[in-house]
């Protein structure tokens, strides 16, 4: 289910138009309600698998808290995994492999209680994967 109220305002003050626009929406995702303030939290899944992608991994999509699918693999990364990945706690997919990818695999991964599918194969990556409660 998912509803999308939309609120606007108009202030004709000093004869000068000017409007703003919000945007919410509330979502139930198996069983779960959400509410978001903005559309990137409805970003649910975000396959860029095998297009050529150069350079690191942003780190602004750690803000997308309500991704669930996020596939970057066969590209040309590089960097590191952001150590904040954890604070995407609805992940269910992450899939970073075959890229150039460096460094530790990050500890916060175990906090994504949900993530069952974890691919970060064929990197460079170093240390142990990260023991928790589903890894």
């Amino acid at each position: 289910m998912l509803t999308i109220t939309h609120h606007s305002a108009s202030d004709f003050g000093n004869g000068i138009f000017s409007e703003s626009y919000d945007d919410a929406a509330t979502l139930i995702w198996k069983g779960i309600m959400f509410e978001y303030k903005s559309t990137l939290g409805l970003v649910k899944s975000f396959p860029l698998s095998g297009n050529q992608l150069t350079g690191e991994i942003p780190k602004e999509i750690i803000h997308l808290g309500g991704l669930v699918s996020l596939n970057l693999s066969q590209n040309h990364l590089t960097g590191q995994i952001n150590p904040d990945i954890g604070k995407l706690e609805f992940l269910q997919s992450l899939d970073l492999s075959r890229n150039q990818i460096d460094g530790r695999i990050p500890t916060s991964l175990f906090q994504i209680y949900g993530l069952d599918d974890l691919d970060l194969s064929n990197n460079n990556l170093s240390g142990n994967i990260p023991m928790g409660s589903q890894l």
